[in-house]
Order: C-alpha cells, then sequence, then structure tokens
C-alpha cells in the first residue's frame, strides 16, 4: 500500500515542503494532484526501488485552509496514497497592520530654557500610512509640555509631560517636522534648567498579500533619518556667551599671526 507524507505539513506563500512516497510499483508513473484547487501534474515517475521523493514551493495565491493531497498510479488508479497540507497563506489582497520599530526624533535630548521649544526633522522614504505619536518630557519641577506640532498638526499632551496620539494624514514621504513646545510659569527660569525629551513615532506597516507574495509597503531599510537642527537652537544663554567668546578668541589669534581665520 502506498503512502504520501508531506513535511512540514503546514505552511505560506514561498515555503518549501516534502513531498516523500513509497511503495508504488517500480518505475510507474504517477499522478499527482490536489482536487480542490484544479492542481494536476501526470508526468511523475517512481523510481526502480517504488519511492518518489520531490520539495515543492507553496504558491502566493493558494487561500487558507487545509487541502487533501493524492498521489496514484495513472495505470492502477485504486494503488493510491493521501496526505492534507494546511496553508497559512494570507487571502489575496487582504491588508495586515503592524507595529513597526520606533523612529526617533528626539532620544533622550537635551532641550534648555531658551527658546522654550525644539524641532528636529526627520526624513524617511516609504508609503507610511499612519503612526502613534509619543512625547516624554522629563522635566524640572515648573516646566509643562504644552503642545507638539507635527507638519503643522497641533497635538495637545495627555498629561503634563506626556503626548500619546495617532496621527494619521500628518505624515509625508519626505522631510517630517516635529516641534515641541514647552513653558514655565516663572517669569524668570533657572538658566540652568535642562529638561529630558525623547519622542518618536511607531509607525502602522501595511502587508499586502498579492501575485508577487507578500510585500511591504514601508520596509524599515528605506528609512532615512537626518537631524537639521542648526547648532545654537537649543543652546542656552551661557552657553552662546562662552562660543562667541571663543570666536573672538580664535580671530585674535589668527591676527596676532598675520593670518586671517574663520569659526564654524
Amino acid at each position: 500500500m502506498p503512502i504520501l507524507i508531506i513535511t512540514p505539513d503546514s505552511g505560506k506563500a514561498g515555503d518549501k515542503v516534502a513531498l516523500q512516497s513509497s511503495g508504488w510499483t517500480p518505475n510507474a508513473q504517477l499522478v499527482y494532484e490536489w482536487p480542490a484547487i484544479n492542481f494536476r501534474i501526470d508526468d511523475l515517475r517512481a523510481d526502480e526501488s517504488g519511492r518518489f521523493d520531490r520539495f515543492i514551493s507553496i504558491d502566493p495565491l493558494l487561500k487558507p485552509g487545509t487541502y487533501k493531497v493524492r498521489m496514484y498510479e495513472r495505470l492502477k488508479p485504486t494503488n493510491i496514497a493521501e496526505a492534507t497540507f494546511t496553508s497559512t497563506n494570507l487571502t489575496p489582497g487582504t491588508k495586515v497592520v503592524t507595529r513597526g520599530n520606533p523612529v526617533y526624533f528626539f532620544n533622550g535630548d537635551q532641550v534648555g530654557p531658551s527658546p522654550a521649544q525644539a524641532r528636529k526633522t526627520i526624513t524617511w522614504l516609504g508609503n507610511l500610512k499612519s503612526a502613534i505619536l509619543v512625547v516624554n518630557f522629563a522635566n524640572k519641577p515648573g516646566w509643562v509640555l504644552e503642545q507638539a506640532t507635527l507638519n503643522g498638526k497641533n497635538y495637545a499632551p495627555t498629561s503634563h509631560n506626556n503626548i500619546s496620539a495617532e496621527v494619521k494624514d500628518a505624515l509625508i514621504n519626505g522631510d517630517n517636522t516635529l516641534t515641541i513646545h514647552y513653558a514655565t510659569p516663572f517669569l524668570t527660569p533657572h538658566l540652568g534648567d535642562r529638561n529630558t525629551l525623547t519622542a518618536y513615532i511607531i509607525p502602522d506597516v501595511e502587508t499586502i498579500a498579492g501575485l508577487s507574495g507578500i510585500v511591504s509597503d514601508m520596509p524599515s531599510l528605506d528609512l532615512l533619518v537626518k537631524d537639521i537642527d542648526k547648532r545654537l537652537a537649543n543652546a542656552t544663554i551661557p552657553t552662546i556667551i562662552i562660543l562667541v567668546a571663543i570666536a573672538i578668541i580664535s580671530v585674535a589669534i589668527a591676527a596676532i599671526f598675520g593670518k586671517v581665520g574663520g569659526f564654524l
């Protein structure tokens, strides 16, 4: 009596599975078929020992479900073996949304009291549908988070130092600018105050099962992140004074040696 074993007995598009069968008449011509989808190959042949083994790949268009797989001898149809295989493919056209890795605007950055905002732009290439915006503002006493503005759209804080909001139709394939606004009720904040800012998006990654298999609308490798902050954007007044003093000293030294120096 012939036997047919499929290993593994379940899989998705592109997976390779092994067909192992034995007990056939030596050199018999074999028929291999999946009756439910009208798939049939009728020119296979057993070897001299009555075995037939082959690897197959799961078709991307095979719908989810459990299928009967059958083999029999063409000249002796009663010599038959059957097995089952379960497809875990997505139905063609099905969209599945999952969460991607966080993409950071700020990652534990230190921001000062003047100016009372922090701005960064990140650039990505890809079709990003929507995301969750998360902002954590570890503030000194008296400082509060006012709002976040992503590409011109405002998002209010969920608490005095946090924002968690779903953002849709505010994301573009290119430069995305996030501005964090914060303030203090004190008229003269302490110049030494430094607040820690973490802000990122958690993207929705949409996968589609289609004729070419499973593809991603936004592969993570397509993310290009760049920081276009100016050097002094978040500098405090003492920091600016120090940098100006260094510039003056540099020019003076250059003049002494008869050179005109530049300062970056």
